[in-house]
């Protein structure tokens, strides 16, 4: 007779009453999230949408208001990323959006996300180093006047 050492043995079987508890059990727990890669999915693709949205309103914005030389200041992209701030700050105080995953994704990350941009403040910037004087007070104007926008954006967030 060959003996199996106690660690390699399979587990007991549970008696059917524990069983059939467990198997009550799982019944009673709440419905499971998606798994983190199916939310990933799911929420990359509502940003992407949002983004898609977002990018096709600043490009729109830059046809309206559009700048004459490259070195002349941006105000279509500094309207742009003022308006956003604004909306972020909007938003941030409105339950409604910022306590549904979904929606959050959607207008903060996607719609506003493509909506603002970064990118666009670090060429302009480039852009303008020929203009010392136009492009610092461009940076901090965007900065100062983005941060301003969002603390304005977020004040109805706090009377509620």
């Amino acid at each position: 007779m060959i003996r199996v050492a106690p660690q390699l043995r399979q587990p007991r079987r549970q008696p059917r009453r524990q069983r059939r508890a467990t198997r009550v059990q799982h019944q009673l727990l709440p419905q499971r999230q998606l798994v983190p890669q199916a939310q990933v999915l799911k929420f990359g693709l509502v940003a992407a949408l949002g983004a898609a949205i977002g990018s096709l309103a600043r490009l729109q914005i830059a046809y309206w208001i559009q700048t004459p030389s490259e070195t002349s200041f941006p105000w279509s992209t500094f309207i742009v990323n003022v308006t956003g701030a604004l909306l972020i700050g909007l938003v941030a105080g409105s339950p409604k959006i910022m306590n549904h995953e979904t929606r959050r994704h959607f207008v903060v990350t996607g719609v506003l996300g493509g909506f603002t941009t970064f990118s666009a403040i670090a060429v302009e910037t480039l852009n303008l180093a020929n203009t010392p004087l136009i492009s610092v007070t461009y940076v901090v104007a965007t900065f100062a006047v983005g941060i301003a926008a969002t603390h304005i954006g977020s004040l109805p967030g706090d009377r509620r």
